[in-house]
């Protein structure tokens, strides 16, 4: 009777300290950029709410879904910055090319971690061939444009931001992921599909994104359509 119950307490003892480390692991990497703030009603700490994950394909339950010590929100943040400072500014008439308008404003506001001077304007993401634009133009409750401010902290791995103008706001992540073309379903984040990549190969059809393409995406064949 005593040996199984050391038995049992040995195994919980383990459970334990792998939970702790765990959780010791990721409250470090959350720790790394003081951007990334806590979001609410997040289960794992990996900088994207329960509701946001659930609408991704995520798992709410884990926080680093390719085990790469990175949390998941703070991954996808900046591969979201990347490819939208690699839209081309304006459309092309007729064409179902994703593209941005910037808004250039005079004025800066200041970051309320690092303190940076951040230019006042921002950006629309316009996705022709989807009739989508982000930020949704019919809710009152989205800012007019993507400002520069939520760029910048999204190059710090994070959808929220706070400044002394735009004040604190959360981007809309599962409809920006929709207006890039980015799959809803990113469990494996080494796996992100480009806008313009209509067969999925992983091989950009639009000349601004080749160099991206081949910084983070790995093909074996570029003629069947999978990735590795």
């Amino acid at each position: 009777m005593r040996k199984k119950f050391r038995t049992q307490a040995v195994t919980a003892g383990v459970t334990v300290a792998l939970a702790l480390a765990a959780s010791l692991g990721m409250n470090k990497a959350l720790a790394s950029d003081q951007h990334q703030q806590p979001v609410a009603e997040d289960a794992d700490d990996d900088l994207l709410s329960n509701v946001e994950e659930l609408a991704l394909g995520y798992q709410p339950f884990r926080g680093d879904q390719n085990r790469n010590e990175i949390p998941d929100g703070a991954e996808l943040a900046k591969r979201c910055a990347e490819i939208i400072n690699l839209l081309p500014r304006n459309g092309l008439p007729g064409a179902n090319q994703i593209y941005r308008i910037c808004h250039e404003l005079d004025g800066l506001e200041r970051c309320d971690v690092c303190s940076e001077w951040i230019h006042m304007g921002g950006c629309c993401i316009i996705n022709p061939k989807l009739g989508l634009r982000y930020p949704d133009p019919h809710d009152p409750l989205d800012p007019q444009f993507l400002p520069d401010l939520a760029m910048h902290y999204m190059g710090h791995g994070s959808f929220e931001y706070s400044g002394d103008v735009h004040g604190r706001g959360r981007l809309d992540v599962p409809l920006l992921l929709k207006a890039l073309e980015m799959p809803r379903q990113c469990g494996h984040l080494g796996t992100i599909y480009l806008p313009g990549d209509h067969n999925r190969d992983c091989k950009e059809n639009l000349a601004d994104f080749a160099e991206f393409a081949d910084k983070w995406l790995r093909c074996t064949d570029p003629n069947d359509g999978q990735c590795d």
